[in-house]
């Protein structure tokens, strides 16, 4: 059966099967990648990308999930922190909502 909402339990599934040897979460979370402003004026909601972002002692993991089927992976990105060049952090619309925006290598 298709998950239909993002969870702990898909959560916990999906960031565990791609955590990088002999590392631990420290934090876990859901988010959604958003698309650039063309992307969004054709295709609105739907092309935004759905992910569980996890943060151990030496790396940012994303697990990429899709847009209507978010019960298994779609991608994955396993950052080392050495490799990010800029971070920044604001708040969002939402109380518990931040944007994070981050360059690594010359991919924002």
């Amino acid at each position: 059966m298709m998950a239909l909402l993002m969870n702990d339990t898909d959560m916990d599934r999906m960031l565990n099967e791609i955590c990088p040897k002999g590392e631990t979460y420290r934090a876990k979370a859901w988010g959604t990648i958003m698309a650039g402003t063309a992307e969004v004026l054709t295709l609105g909601a739907l092309s935004n990308t759905y992910c569980y972002l996890g943060i151990s002692e030496h790396y940012l993991v994303i697990a990429i999930v899709g847009t209507l089927n978010i019960d298994t992976i779609k991608g994955k990105i396993c950052l080392p922190f050495d490799k990010i060049e800029s971070v920044s952090v604001k708040h969002g619309i939402f109380p518990s909502q931040r944007i994070i925006k981050l360059k690594s290598e010359n991919v924002k």
